[in-house]
């Protein structure tokens, strides 16, 4: 009987610490995930254990409520045998420590999601115990900087969210050895400056989103040996010139979004090594010439945004040569004429979008386009019309394009 009694106390004790308490919870049960709620009203709570039998169905583990510090979760691993995903999203999360942590080390390919909360600092050991770790999301208050080699057992991490943080620096060596990384983002930090080797170990990078930073300028080896980079996203910084060369070790990148930046030039070779672009935004910056040859070798380009630049002439060639074009936006530009045989090559064009330009005249045979569903022209000089689907076609775009000349032929403008 003695025994019995010493050793409910060391089992209260293992779940218990000074001022805290165990919290027995049930699942709620849908599509393979466990949902609890926990609040913590009057102390800590330290050990959560789970009311449910061994539950081979479970792969996702979510908890909501409110809570500042971990608690010992070692009772999920027991209960669900093919545990995957711990999901700790908006809870008011200030603390998380090793040990708790360190209880889902064997557990593959474990996930874990500590979104939104108010996690102010991580410790260099934190995810030591986790050598399985594949997917890390930490979108918080992280502050200034990361611990150097906080991944540095973390070798299978895949995919690594660091979103929404308030990180003004990250260390050369912070993502150091990790090999498997396919998609990284650190976008609304305070990032003014990337180490120019900081990518070296992570060749398999696909998708890399640093938008929302205050980035000035990017070193041209940044990107270097990213053979796989697919997806680039470097919106909303204060990137002012992209050094030449800068993509030329990324071979399959196919979308680019450099827009709100400080661009006032792009070089005509910027591009040259992109056979498979698909999709550039160039737009809100203060971009004046486009290069007639920039895109010579960008033959699958689709979509390109240039609006909210200060544009004055496109060259006929400009668009040559890009046969599967078809959105094409140059808004809030100062583009007085769209030249004979700009769009000779764009068969496939569907929307044209031009508002807001200086546009006094039409030389190219819009009337061409014949798949072309939407050309918006509101807010030029002497223009203030639109052609939409189902009404645009040629005989339509022939009649806006006489409409145009003669208004503007008119114009004292």
């Amino acid at each position: 009987m003695e025994s019995l009694t010493l050793s409910a106390i060391i089992l209260f004790l293992m779940y218990t610490q000074v001022h805290g308490r165990m919290e027995t919870v049930h699942c709620k049960i849908s599509h393979y995930t466990c949902e609890v709620r926990i609040v913590e009203v009057d102390e800590p709570i330290t050990a959560i254990i789970f009311d449910e039998t061994p539950n081979t169905s479970v792969r996702e583990l979510r908890i909501t409520g409110r809570f500042e510090s971990m608690p010992d979760l070692s009772d999920a691993t027991t209960k669900f045998v093919n545990f995957k995903r711990l999901i700790i999203e908006e809870v008011g999360l200030k603390i998380v420590k090793r040990d708790r942590l360190a209880v889902f080390g064997k557990i593959s390919e474990f996930e874990l999601d500590l979104n939104k909360n108010e996690i102010a600092e991580l410790d260099a050991d934190i995810f030591k115990d986790l050598p399985n770790l594949k997917d890390i999301l930490i979108r918080n208050d992280i502050q200034e900087m990361l611990p150097v080699n906080v991944f540095r057992n973390n070798k299978k991490l895949d995919f690594i969210m660091l979103s929404n943080n308030k990180l003004t620096e990250i260390h050369s060596d912070t993502f150091k050895e990790l090999g498997n990384v396919y998609g990284l983002s650190m976008d609304y930090n305070q990032l003014d400056v990337l180490p120019a080797n900081i990518f070296r170990d992570n060749k398999k990078l696909h998708n890399l989103n640093l938008s929302n930073n205050k980035l000035k300028e990017i070193d041209v080896d940044t990107f270097k040996e990213l053979s796989d980079l697919t997806n680039i996203f470097l919106d909303s910084n204060q990137i002012e010139v992209l050094p030449n060369g800068l993509f030329d070790d990324n071979p399959k990148l196919k979308f680019i979004t450099l827009s709100r930046n400080k661009l006032t030039e792009i070089n005509v070779d910027t591009f040259k090594e992109l056979p498979v672009l698909y999709n550039l935004d160039l737009s809100h910056n203060q971009i004046e010439v486009l290069p007639a040859t920039i895109f010579r070798r960008n033959h699958n380009l689709n979509t390109i945004h240039f609006n909210d630049n200060k544009l004055r002439v496109i060259e006929s060639d400009t668009f040559k040569g890009l046969n599967d074009l078809k959105f094409l936006e140059l808004n809030d530009n100062q583009i007085e004429v769209l030249r004979k045989g700009l769009f000779d090559d764009n068969m496939e064009m569907k929307v044209v979008q031009l508002r807001d330009n200086k546009l006094m005249k039409i030389e190219t045979e819009l009337h061409k386009l014949k798949k072309l569903i939407y050309l918006h022209l509101a807010g030029n000089v002497c223009i203030d019309q639109s052609c939409a689907f189902p009404d645009c076609n040629s005989s339509s775009l022939l009649e806006l394009i006489e409409n145009v000349q003669q208004k503007c032929s008119n114009s004292n403008f």
